[in-house]
């Protein structure tokens, strides 16, 4: 290195007479060379800070997104729990019912055979058809509840179907800013490395033209 630039600097004293002209639209031109660098540098930087910040975002909103999409599914899963516990009762209510109505059958056939047992019957059967209406009043309450919960469900399935494309958007933009980082840090080096080898140059210059 040290021989290089006593070559250099021997090349330079003996042509100091022709480039003595040329020294400063050489400084000049090489200046030029480093604010140039320094411009796009400084452009990368600012646009590498942008694209740092729209990741920051995207994560954030990404995280909400998700954080929704799992109360979702949770409360997805409890409705149709409940809806499970709706059918079962809807189904036990109907056996009730049926079982009453064979109590009725069987009992009718007994006033039939055993009169003397007829008001005693009918009755029972008073209190069994009274039964009934109240099941059957409850199987229309549940029915109706039954609705609700489906529709509810219906709109968590919408919902939960929202929720996923959003998150899946919000993931491609998360994936095409990161894209866009490296796209710049890679610029941000490169011109960091021009302008390294700018101001070498015109340092070089500097030196010639001191001497």
């Amino acid at each position: 290195m040290k021989t290089q630039l006593l070559m250099i600097l021997v090349t330079g004293l003996a042509l100091n007479a022709r480039a003595a002209d040329r020294t400063d639209a050489g400084f000049e031109r090489l200046k030029g060379n480093v604010d140039n660098a320094q411009a796009n540098l400084d452009d990368y930087k600012k646009n590498l800070g942008i694209v740092e910040k729209n990741i920051t975002e995207v994560v954030r909103a990404r995280a909400k997104a998700e954080e929704q999409a799992r109360e979702v599914a949770n409360a997805s899963k409890e409705n149709k729990a409940t809806l499970q516990k709706m059918n079962k009762q809807e189904a036990d209510l109907a056996a009730m019912i049926k079982e009453e109505q064979g109590k009725i059958a069987t009992e009718e056939k007994k006033a039939q055979e055993l009169e003397g047992m007829i008001a005693k019957i009918r009755e029972n059967r008073a209190k069994r058809e009274a039964n009934i209406q109240s099941y059957q009043n409850q199987v229309q309450q549940v029915q109706a509840e039954r609705q609700s919960w489906q529709a509810r469900d219906k709109d968590l399935n919408d919902q939960q179907a929202q929720s996923d494309a959003r998150l899946k958007g919000l993931l491609n933009n998360e994936r095409d800013w990161r894209n866009k980082k490296k796209g710049y840090e890679a610029e941000v080096g490169r011109w960091g490395k021009e302008v390294d080898k700018q101001k070498k140059e015109m340092s070089k210059y500097q030196s010639l033209a001191e001497k």
